[in-house]
């Protein structure tokens, strides 16, 4: 084999890995990196009421932190609600159609727990329906840190769960890379 043809092939197997890497978890710099969450596939490897318990249980060292002993109860639906992906009300109602792929079933959970934890926590939780009132859902101080909350935490529960083999990576289309 010629010397042209060994770099060729080399640097062709270095472009591709690189390719793979920067689609996978996003360029190394730092800038507009995404999260693990928004880039890759998810899929569950257990029922939904296992995934759904144990994104539960990785939010233990929030509640313990806040002196809460239980973890809340929670009810799935299986159909798609026309308004909410899921909301708390004395238990954790979670519509799994609504939340269309494991991220987003994460954050809307996590959302959740933190509606959980402010009931229990902050004594101004009786009056959400009064300040969503006043200063609309978005603008909400309870909505507001539970979107935060939430977003803050989806990816270490992603690793979580991965890590426990309860959700794993879709494998890719060889077809959907385009050349």
């Amino acid at each position: 084999m010629s010397v042209n043809i060994v770099l060729f092939v080399f640097s062709t197997a270095i472009f591709l890995y690189l390719l793979y890497r920067w689609l996978k978890w996003g360029d190394s710099s730092g800038e507009g990196n995404e999260s693990i969450a928004k880039i890759a596939e998810w899929k569950t490897n257990v029922p939904y009421t296992r995934l759904i318990s144990e994104i539960i249980h990785f939010t233990g060292p929030l509640l313990s932190n806040k002196n809460i002993k239980k973890y809340p109860t929670f009810k799935i639906y299986y159909y798609k609600h026309r308004k909410f992906a899921g909301f708390y009300n004395s238990i954790v109602v979670i519509y799994l159609k609504s939340n269309p792929n494991i991220p987003t079933l994460v954050n809307t959970v996590l959302h959740e727990i933190m509606h959980y934890t402010q009931s229990q926590t902050d004594k101004q939780y009786k009056r959400y329906d009064e300040f969503t009132n006043t200063y609309g859902y978005w603008e909400n101080p309870f909505e507001k840190q539970a979107r935060a909350w939430a977003a803050q935490n989806s990816d270490a529960c992603i690793k979580y769960l991965a890590s426990k083999q309860l959700i794993v990576k879709k494998q890719l289309s060889p077809t959907l890379i385009k050349p």
